[in-house]
């Protein structure tokens, strides 16, 4: 039998909230009554690409960092 350690535990239980988070956002009302929001859960391994990304839209748009 393969042991289950904390950490992947503690990585399951983030990633059950994760989800359930995405799902009352989706439910949460929108403004004008139009739903454009764009939801996504980002693992570890995607962190550092996804601020990568967001910094780089943040120069192309003006936005101070």
């Amino acid at each position: 039998m393969k042991p289950v350690y904390e950490e992947e535990l503690r990585e399951d239980a983030v990633y059950e909230v994760a989800k359930k988070m995405l799902i009352a956002a989706r439910t949460a009302p929108k403004g004008r009554g139009h739903d454009t929001t764009v939801l996504a859960i980002v693992r570890r391994k995607g962190i550092e690409a996804l601020s990568e990304k967001m910094k780089e839209m943040a120069r192309r748009d003006g936005v101070p960092q």
